[in-house]
């Protein structure tokens, strides 16, 4: 159990709230202890809010977040853009972020692997170019869209697609041949990397 005093600086209160090595009840008791010095700074200080965006972004983040603590930081501290990225983001709440109309909060939606299917198999033909190419990083993207995604019209979500580390080899022999210069740069230089990640054949 940690011990948390007033003498701790908030710069240390980001760094234990970004280690994995935090427990969950460890992230609540930080978070008791930002809130408390929030709730005082904000009595005079209007933008507060500034000193500890940086905590609230990062406690967000932590795969070791419970699902209660990333429900309270989104509903008390707005946090939602953060807490959709986390890859521990609960299924009930991914589905929540997906039916909002934010763009950029329905990208890190699309990204997090956690993101259910049918909501990649909806996205992937949606008219956002910006929420298409998320759908196109997610690293747990099924075959058949890889193979429906290989063909969009657009060369970003095309270059996404290819940058996706999932990304099957004869989808990158596919977008290697791209009519596009950027798509082809980039699944050139992930094959590269395949090739290199590949284990030595000891003859």
């Amino acid at each position: 159990m940690i011990t948390i005093t007033s003498s701790v600086s908030i710069e240390e209160l980001v760094r234990l709230s970004e280690s994995t090595q935090s427990t969950p009840d460890a992230l609540k008791l930080l978070l008791d202890e930002v809130e408390k010095r929030a709730n005082i700074e904000k009595e005079n200080n209007e933008d507060y809010y500034d000193i500890f965006e940086d905590f609230f972004m990062a406690i967000s983040l932590n795969p070791n977040a419970s699902a209660d603590l990333l429900k309270y930081l989104t509903e008390k501290w707005d946090m939602g853009f953060a807490v959709a990225q986390n890859p521990n983001c609960p299924n009930d709440m991914l589905i929540h972020f997906s039916k909002q109309k934010d763009e950029y909060l329905r990208e890190q939606v699309a990204k997090n692997p956690l993101c259910p299917l049918p909501i990649l198999k909806r996205w992937s033909k949606v008219k956002s170019e910006l929420v298409r190419s998320a759908v196109a990083e997610n690293e747990n993207l099924p075959l058949e869209l890889f193979y429906f995604l290989l063909h969009d019209k657009s060369e970003r979500v095309r270059a996404f697609l290819a940058s996706n580390c999932s990304c099957p080899p004869e989808i990158l022999a596919n977008l290697a041949k791209d009519e596009s210069v950027w798509v082809k740069d980039v699944a050139r230089v992930m094959q590269e990397k395949s090739q290199y990640r590949r284990p030595p054949v000891f003859e």
